[in-house]
């Protein structure tokens, strides 16, 4: 009696479907480090990708390190190929907690909403590229900060995207009072939206 193995032989939908989520995020990751969407939901997905990316290096590494120990019984070869592992993932894990820090404030931190009628944007060379940001206070709770202290004139930071920056400039030089409505995540750091009130 023969049996049918083509269970066996062939990878399971739910593989493929890890393996294509897996790479729509790394392709996420790549464009979005030189495209124009960096607020809102589009924010959350980059910073989730990028977080997916550094995870999977973690695992790639572990992977590597494997294949280069087949065929070396030595001691040698496992302290060696032990100790590159640990100096990688640490590498990996202590660049990767700020990633994972801020995707988990992404995802699972509450929107607030904030009247700001002090704000300025600022744009920011990032190896290679424009990184468009905005500073602002919060008009009904007023920074404790010492107001001669030039670092702590804005308590909040956002990144926005350049069409954005470039509404806000409008804005801010057409009359001095012109306050905005800000809804963000304050420590992802995320505009999920804003309008000009």
């Amino acid at each position: 009696m023969m049996t049918n193995n083509t269970e066996t032989t062939q990878p399971s939908n739910s593989y493929k479907i890890i393996y294509y989520l897996y790479m729509a995020f790394a392709f996420y990751f790549l464009i979005g480090i030189y495209a124009n969407f960096h607020e809102g939901i589009w924010e959350i997905l980059y910073q989730l990708s990028s977080s997916a990316v550094l995870l999977s290096m973690a695992v790639a590494s572990y992977f590597i390190f494997q294949k280069m120990r087949q065929g070396n019984d030595s001691v040698l070869a496992d302290i060696r190929s032990g100790i590159l592992v640990i100096i990688f993932l640490a590498i990996i894990l202590f660049l990767g907690s700020f990633e994972f820090k801020q995707s988990f404030y992404a995802v699972f931190e509450p929107t607030k909403t904030v009247i700001a009628d002090e704000y300025t944007t600022q744009v920011k060379d990032y190896r290679g590229t424009k990184e468009y940001y905005l500073f602002f206070d919060d008009k009904e709770n007023p920074s404790s900060c010492d107001s001669r202290i030039q670092k702590c004139k804005y308590q909040y930071k956002v990144r926005i995207n350049s069409g954005t920056y470039q509404q806000i400039n409008n804005k801010q030089q057409m009359a001095k009072d012109n306050p905005l409505k800000i809804f963000y995540k304050p420590k992802a750091e995320i505009l999920m939206k804003w309008k000009a009130i």
